[in-house]
């Protein structure tokens, strides 16, 4: 199980890393 971008897990978790940095 790999983290991908269009998973909504993936999006979630690196969605507020990603949209602060």
């Amino acid at each position: 199980m790999r983290p991908h971008p269009s998973s909504p897990k993936s999006a979630i978790a690196a969605g507020p890393l990603v949209g602060r940095s």
